[in-house]
C-alpha cells in the first residue's frame, strides 16, 4: 500500500567500486601533466648546464700551447696548464720583519740581486723578487715625490739605453705610518746569447710593478714581472704579493 515502508536497497559492492575507480582515473589525469612537466624541467635545466660548460671562459689557447710546446722541446718541466683555482704561500722574516703572500707555482730560486726570489720553472722572465737594503733614509720622502721615486727606480733596475715606459705611480701609508709607493713599469731589452739560442728569439719585452718603502733604514723592494704578452694573466697571479706585503713592526 502507499502508506507501507519498503527497506530502501543497500548498494551493492561494485556500486562502491565505481566512484573510486572514476576518482582514481581522474588522479592520474592529473598527475600526468605534472610529471611531464617535471621531466620537461629536468631535460631544460641539464641542456642550461651544457651550454654554460660550454661557452664558459678557457685559458687562451696560445698560453697551453706556449707552456706544452715549451716542455716538449725540453726547456720546461711540466706540460699542464696553470691551475684555475690559485692557492697561496705566506713568505714572512720575523727578524726583518715583514710578509707577503704569493701563488704556489713560483719555485724559490737563487739570485744575486734579490733576498728572495721565485721563479717560473718554464717561463724565464716571470718572476716574484724581494731586496733589502741599507739605508740611511728614515722615509720615502727623502728620496722625493712619488714620481720622482719611479724615476730613480727605472734608473737603478733597467738596463741603460733601454727603451722604457712609467704607466702608472701610485702612494698610500700603511697603518705603522710607512708610505708605501707602486710603480708600474715596462720596458724593452734582450736576451744573452744562450738563453736566446734557446728561446729563438733576441728581445722581450718585459712588465712590471714593484713596491717600495723605507722601514729601520732598510729599504724594500717587492718587484713582479712578466712578459708584456703574458701580463694580463700573469701580472692578476703575482699582483697579491704586491696587495699582501706588510710590515709586522
Amino acid at each position: 500500500s502507499i502508506g507501507s515502508k519498503r527497506p530502501l536497497p543497500q548498494p551493492s559492492g561494485s556500486d562502491e567500486a565505481m566512484p573510486a575507480a572514476s576518482s582514481e582515473r581522474r588522479m592520474r589525469a592529473i598527475r600526468r601533466p605534472l610529471q611531464i612537466c617535471a621531466v620537461l624541467g629536468l631535460c631544460l635545466t641539464a641542456l642550461q648546464q651544457a651550454v654554460q660548460l660550454f661557452l664558459s671562459p678557457r685559458q687562451p689557447e696560445p698560453i697551453v700551447q706556449r707552456r706544452q710546446l715549451l716542455a716538449g722541446s725540453g726547456l720546461g718541466i711540466l706540460s699542464m696548464a696553470p691551475s684555475a683555482a690559485l692557492a697561496y704561500e705566506t713568505y714572512s722574516d720575523v727578524n726583518v720583519g715583514y710578509e707577503f703572500k704569493f701563488p704556489t707555482g713560483p719555485q724559490k730560486s737563487t739570485n744575486k740581486g734579490y733576498d728572495v726570489f721565485l721563479r717560473d720553472i718554464i717561463e724565464p722572465l716571470e718572476f716574484i723578487g724581494l731586496k733589502v737594503t741599507k739605508t740611511e733614509r728614515n722615509s720615502l720622502d727623502d728620496v722625493g715625490s712619488p714620481q720622482e721615486v719611479a724615476e730613480k727606480l727605472l734608473k737603478d733596475i733597467v738596463p741603460a739605453g733601454a727603451p722604457q715606459e712609467i704607466i702608472a705611480v701610485n702612494s698610500k701609508t700603511d697603518d705603522l705610518g710607512h708610505r708605501i709607493d707602486t710603480v708600474e713599469f715596462a720596458y724593452q731589452w734582450k736576451f744573452d746569447e744562450a738563453l736566446a739560442r734557446q728561446l729563438g728569439r733576441k728581445k722581450f719585452q718585459l712588465h712590471c710593478k714593484a713596491l717600495i718603502s723605507v722601514a729601520r733604514n732598510k729599504q724594500f723592494l717587492l718587484q713582479i714581472a712578466s712578459e708584456e704578452n703574458r701580463w694580463e694573466y700573469r701580472g692578476d697571479d703575482y699582483q697579491v704579493a704586491i696587495d699582501t706585503f706588510k710590515f709586522s713592526y
